[in-house]
């Protein structure tokens, strides 16, 4: 009775299993507001930049285009100018693409873009060139940033149906991770 009962349960996950092959691929998906709470937790960036800047970037607003397969992004950044101990309030606007990175199991920032940039400054010493630093901080602090990473949990939950994560877009209905049949 006890085999008979085990072989059943061996079955119904082999079958489990191949639902996958069966059903094919799926997705999970973020609204843009999750999106927004998943950056939240991935902020304040602080970074030295060249040696001349300290920068804290915070507060992102991420705006997804669909049209784009793009996050648009807003963030609030100050910098602290080390030579002439000058303070630089303002914001940094960008847009990204997306990629799973399957090492880590990551969602990470991709081909990040300057949209707007700009800085209004306290102090009296000579103003450092910031707007030309714009592209400097976009490449150092976003670019390949981690957005989220995909939890030990859920991928042991989809690792058990078949699945892997494979592919992410942003789409009408929201920033999707396509998860497919284990090869």
């Amino acid at each position: 009775m006890r085999s008979s009962l085990n072989l059943l349960l061996a079955l119904f996950i082999v079958a489990l299993t191949g639902c996958a092959q069966v059903l094919g691929p799926q997705t999970l998906s973020w609204s843009e507001a999750e999106v927004n709470r998943m950056l939240e937790k991935r902020f304040p960036m602080d970074k030295r930049v060249l040696e001349m800047l300290d920068v804290t970037v915070t507060r992102p607003d991420v705006k997804l285009v669909a049209v784009s397969n793009r996050l648009a992004t807003d963030l609030h950044i100050t910098a602290l100018d080390r030579l002439f101990g000058n303070s630089y309030h303002g914001r940094i606007a960008v847009e990204s693409g997306l990629r799973y990175e399957p090492s880590d199991h990551t969602l990470r920032l991709v081909d990040v873009r300057l949209s707007a940039f700009s800085l209004d400054k306290t102090g009296t010493a000579p103003r450092v060139p910031l707007q030309r630093l714009g592209a400097v901080l976009v490449e150092t602090m976003l670019d390949d940033a981690i957005i989220h990473r995909v939890s030990d949990e859920k991928l042991a939950r989809l690792a058990q149906f078949g699945y892997q994560p494979e592919q992410v877009r942003i789409t009408d209905r929201g920033l999707e991770l396509t998860v497919v049949p284990r090869r």
